[in-house]
């Protein structure tokens, strides 16, 4: 063996080496999935693929040639154009073409998209700041609004698909996230940040059970949302309380994550509005009276008392009445009307019978007592005086002034 071909051979063995070895990771490369996962999806990524598989090719087909082509007579030209190297030369150069132009390919889209990268981080940041100036107008709106605004809440979010009860049993325990200064006064507290963390099942609303089950209750079937639910519910103290709420559910991948809401507390404003409609109906309730007493005559004075006396006790839900005058001279009191289907409950009446009472008729204070079988120690002697006969419960009795007479 000459020194030449000797060369050849370590020569045409490092070739099969590296072609062996090409395939190798070819096909490692595919059976991880690293090809159809991150090359062909590639921009330029087929080319480079079909390339490097004609060089291959084209490298393997050249040293089979190289090898046994000088013992092989083939005979006519085709013999001589496959010993002349052209195809395996043809196709190598094809598979380097195919590369150079997937790779070309490749920078291209990679400087494509990293202009379109800059050009969306560009957007990113004005769109954080057109962000930024809207969550600033919102925590203005947030933090001055008159009403209580919170968001509480669910971690872990609460599947949409649960059952109602599991929902409501879930809603115990949302968190509070956020607040403004209007509910965490309601909660006790001067500044939101020492409510934040509370559970919704700590709200005196939550206390109330039946109340809190239909609200939530309420909130699911209307898919997340109420608009204008009145929550009327009981506190822990007794009290009643009125709640006017607009809340909606953030609900993503059929979860839901939290909870918004807005709401005002009502009651004040229909105590008022109870309070100029009772003093509206007491104004003309008056009038009525007032233009009865004037306008009727003398015959059929008892009996126009008699229905003021009837309007008088429907207004402030009585079922008895009586008038009489109080006699400063004989110190006694003369009953004048009574409007009773049992008939009049007093006896003989004496002013030191009811000495408080007088006195408060004197300095132009109405007495109410609304437990007569237990009035306030100041009535001890009136006590014994009251009439229990028809079981009353509750004494009112304003100062009438007629013509000088109490």
């Amino acid at each position: 063996m000459t020194a030449t071909s000797g060369l050849t051979l370590l020569v045409t063995l490092v070739d099969v080496s590296v072609v062996l070895l090409a395939l190798l990771l070819l096909g490692y490369a595919w059976y991880s999935g690293a090809l159809s996962r991150r090359l062909l999806p590639a921009q330029g990524g087929a080319p480079v693929l079909i390339g490097m598989l004609l060089v291959i090719v084209g490298e393997f087909s050249g040293i089979g040639i190289e090898l046994f082509a000088n013992g092989t007579s083939t005979g006519a030209a085709g013999g001589e154009l496959i010993s002349s190297g052209w195809p395996h030369w043809f196709v190598s150069r094809a598979g380097f073409l195919l590369i150079a132009i997937g790779l070309l390919v490749a920078v291209l889209a990679r400087a494509r998209s990293e202009s379109e990268y800059e050009d969306t981080k560009r957007e990113l940041e004005v769109s954080k700041y057109f962000e930024y100036q809207a969550e600033e107008r919102f925590r203005y709106l947030f933090d001055s609004t008159s009403n209580s605004v919170y968001c509480y809440r669910f971690d872990p979010p609460v599947p949409v698909d649960a059952s109602v009860d599991e929902q409501i049993r879930r809603s115990y325990d949302a968190i509070l996230q956020d607040c403004n200064v209007i509910f965490a006064r309601e909660l006790g507290a001067e500044d939101p940040s020492e409510v934040i963390g509370g559970r919704f099942g700590d709200l005196d609303s939550s206390k109330d059970t039946a109340a809190h089950e239909a609200y939530f209750k309420t909130f699911v079937e209307n898919d997340y949302r109420l608009e204008g639910y009145d929550l009327n519910y009981r506190s822990p103290m007794g009290q009643n309380r009125a709640v006017y709420i607009n809340m909606v559910g953030i609900v993503r991948d059929g979860l839901l994550h939290r909870m918004w809401a807005v709401e005002n507390n009502v009651l004040d404003i229909r105590q008022t509005k109870a309070a100029l409609r009772h003093r509206r109906q007491y104004q003309a309730l008056i009038a009525s009276v007032s233009s009865r007493l004037v306008m009727s005559a003398d015959e059929n004075a008892d009996s126009v008392i008699v229905g003021c006396l009837r309007d008088v006790c429907g207004f402030v839900g009585a079922q008895r009445s009586s008038l009489f005058w109080l006699d400063e001279a004989s110190h006694t009191a003369s009953v004048e009307y009574v409007l009773n289907p049992e008939g009049t409950p007093w006896g003989p009446l004496s002013i030191d019978q009811f000495p408080e009472i007088y006195a408060r008729l004197r300095a132009f204070e109405p007495v109410r007592i609304d437990d007569v079988a237990n009035p306030p120690a100041d009535f001890r002697i009136e006590r014994e005086t009251l009439p229990t006969r028809f079981d009353p419960e509750r004494l009112e009795s304003p100062r009438i002034v007629h013509l000088g007479r109490l």
